[in-house]
């Protein structure tokens, strides 16, 4: 049901900053071992995109189209972020 929006800021991401990406990929799948909650590892895996690509030496231009998109994503799991910290 849901995934389809990280999955695809996955792929923008591979095009745009594979290291990016990757770097992306490997703290989610970390945040996920350690959490168990998928929702949270996706959220903190896109947030870490657009700081891991401003590492790397992409423009600046696709650093602010990953945090663009890294907030949309954010904005989305909104009511999901209050079913979690409520329990």
């Amino acid at each position: 049901q849901g995934g389809k929006g990280v999955a695809t800021t996955l792929g923008v991401g591979l095009y745009l900053s594979p290291i990016a990406a990757f770097t992306s990929l490997l703290i989610f799948i970390s945040v996920l071992f350690f959490s168990r909650i998928v929702s949270v590892a996706s959220l903190i895996a896109i947030a870490a995109a657009p700081i891991a690509a401003n590492f790397t030496g992409v423009p600046d231009s696709v650093v602010s189209a990953l945090a663009i998109i890294a907030l949309i994503v954010s904005f989305q799991h909104r009511k999901n972020l209050i079913r979690l910290t409520h329990g």
